[in-house]
């Protein structure tokens, strides 16, 4: 159980909070597509291809989407497309474009202002591993980042996972006093806070097992991220803890 281990050393890291202020992404579908994740189009997107990147958001993206990510938006909205650490998936970019024409709110590429850092890529990351593995980031020009100061940005992702990367941002961008208030992604799970049900059976088979960890922690995680940790607690046998 060296990843609860490590997690049980970080908590104490982490700000108490009620929870994690990210609520329900609005996505494309709520399901991640095998054919389309696989299909030529979207590996090309992924590596640069704006065509194909396009391609992808138009199959997915509906108008009746655009209509709901309407109530999320203010006059000062902007959307941030979550940094790549390649620097090659442009399909966030993309996404954030047309959505950008749709709305008339500004975009701004996030592989321009911030650095992300990874031990390895997230495709490579089992699931239940990846709150593990944060995503760490840093600001490429201060003065880029006065873009968002009193903006209410809007994170744009092509899949949503466990979510871990996207509470990694907000994390990040919240200890730079910048406002984030909405998620979005193509597809993927749409639930970036943990539920209450969740939350119960997880502290309650924390106690079962004794591992001690700040329950405020809990708080931040995401529901995937949550259900991760229960099925790695599960997984692992008592001499492992």
């Amino acid at each position: 159980m060296a990843e609860i281990d490590r997690h049980e050393q970080n908590a104490g890291q982490l700000e108490t909070a009620q929870r994690n202020g990210l609520g329900l992404a609005t996505v494309g579908i709520v399901t991640i597509k095998k054919d389309v994740v696989t299909s030529s189009y979207f590996l090309a997107g992924k590596d640069g291809d704006p065509t194909a990147a396009d391609k992808v958001v138009r199959q997915i993206w509906s108008d009746k989407k655009t209509e709901q990510l309407q109530e999320h938006l203010d006059t000062d909205s902007v959307f941030l497309t979550m940094p790549s650490t390649t620097r090659t998936n442009i399909i966030p970019v993309q996404l954030a474009k047309y959505l950008s024409q749709k709305t008339g709110r500004p975009w701004l590429n996030g592989d321009n202002i911030f650095n992300a850092e990874h031990n390895a890529a997230s495709k490579n990351i089992p699931r239940d591993k990846r709150i593990f593995n944060a995503r760490l980031f840093s600001t490429i020009d201060k003065r880029n980042t006065d873009k968002l100061k009193n903006k209410k940005v809007v994170i744009v992702d092509d899949i949503i996972t466990s979510g871990s990367s996207i509470r990694n941002l907000a994390e990040f961008l919240r200890s730079q006093e910048i406002n984030v208030t909405h998620a979005i992604g193509l597809m993927g799970d749409r639930r970036l806070e943990i539920d209450q049900k969740t939350e119960n059976k997880l502290k309650e088979l924390l106690k079962q097992k004794g591992i001690e960890i700040d329950f405020d922690t809990i708080n931040y995680i995401t529901r995937m991220e949550a259900g991760g940790l229960i099925r790695l607690i599960n997984n692992c046998s008592g001499s492992h803890l």
